[in-house]
């Protein structure tokens, strides 16, 4: 019984000990570091002494420790042997000039306001996965330094996609041309940084595009629509699971269902003829009855009427032409004098409506 009565005030005694230390700390004043006390003491710039807040070196006499700034944070440029593009390491922004990207990299190690010049030299080009060191002439004002820079010639994320199946969205065409086809390859090549065919499916009345970027396959669609005109639609399907982001993987659709007809067809709309003359998301024409420009937005696709070549057989009374299948003169409709001036045996472009027959051209 005594040792633990002596064994419980042993405790308490250090108990208490514990207690005065901690306070002992609290009432203690702070007391700086000799750096922090320097500093405060002086407010002045330690080496030129121009008066300060911060004791620290002004933006004059901090330009001198460049060097060492750079020996500490290594500069570093990427190039990308496919599509000939510097990518700076610091920005992620993709530019055809070394210099451009060092005047990136370089920025923050200087204060606002404060310019300076590179002279870069000429950088060799090397294969993929070869690092190669150039040294940089930096000059500011009277100072000049050398400065290592290293260049890894490499190939980027976009570029290593080339030639494999990966794909992040299908742009799905019906009622194309090879015309249309043509122009819209020629859209997607003019810039392949933001996204470009890795494969192509021929389909009954179309083509499906598989493209690299979803965020270019939904502004191509847009784009596309406005252009061509049709039907836009899009929709979006799980395609595997992200481990690593602990996500779904979505693929994305996009289907444009193009027009029936093209510039300077003949289609009927809402009981008008009309010649086609420009596409987009609402198509303008030529009403060849009344002769007036509409403009429409197709709720469903029209009825596309076709088109006959024949031989003007009279012009008094009346022009008169030879049916393509009867052969016998009929009227034709829709001349405009004294604009259209005809002459027997001339060929023109009509289409026939409702036993009618319609100049076209």
């Amino acid at each position: 019984m005594g040792e633990l009565i002596k064994f419980t005030q042993m405790a308490r005694d250090e108990k208490e000990k514990i207690a005065k230390q901690e306070t002992r700390k609290q009432e203690a004043p702070e007391t700086p570091s000799p750096q922090r006390h320097a500093r405060i003491r002086r407010r002045f710039c330690p080496k030129c002494g121009i008066k300060n807040e911060d004791g620290e070196l002004c933006s004059n006499c901090r330009v001198t420790d460049l060097p060492k700034k750079l020996m500490e944070d290594s500069v570093e440029v990427k190039y990308c042997t496919a599509c000939k593009r510097y990518l700076s390491s610091r920005v992620h922004v993709s530019v055809r000039n070394i210099s451009d990207v060092l005047q990136r990299q370089l920025r923050p190690f200087f204060s606002k306001g404060s310019p300076f010049q590179l002279d870069v030299p000429e950088v060799k080009q090397c294969g993929p996965g070869i690092t190669e060191e150039i040294i940089v002439q930096l000059h500011q004002g009277a100072n000049s330094y050398s400065i290592p820079v290293f260049v890894c010639y490499t190939t980027c994320s976009n570029c290593g996609r080339k030639g494999t199946d990966y794909f992040e969205g299908v742009l799905q065409l019906r009622h194309t041309t090879p015309d249309i086809l043509a122009r819209i390859r020629k859209e997607i090549n003019r810039r392949p940084s933001r996204g470009f065919v890795t494969k192509e499916v021929p389909v009954n009345d179309g083509i499906d595009l598989y493209l690299t970027s979803q965020t270019y396959l939904q502004a191509l669609g847009q784009k596309l629509l406005k252009r061509f005109g049709g039907e836009l639609k899009a929709s979006s399907r799980i395609f595997g699971h992200d481990r690593l982001r602990s996500r779904d993987v979505y693929r994305r659709t996009v289907l444009l269902i193009l027009p029936s007809f093209g510039i300077n067809e003949v289609i009927v709309y809402d009981g008008k003829l009309v010649k086609v003359t420009r596409l987009g998301k609402s198509i303008r024409g030529v009403d060849l009855r009344q002769k007036k420009t509409v403009t429409f937005i197709p709720k469903e696709q029209p009825m596309v009427l076709q088109k006959h070549k024949v031989m003007v057989a009279q012009v008094q009374p009346g022009v008169h032409v030879i049916h393509p299948e009867t052969f016998q003169p009929v009227l034709l409709h829709g001349i405009v004098q004294p604009e259209q001036q005809l002459q027997p045996g001339q060929k023109v472009v009509v289409v026939f409506y409702n036993h009618a027959c319609w100049f076209v051209k």
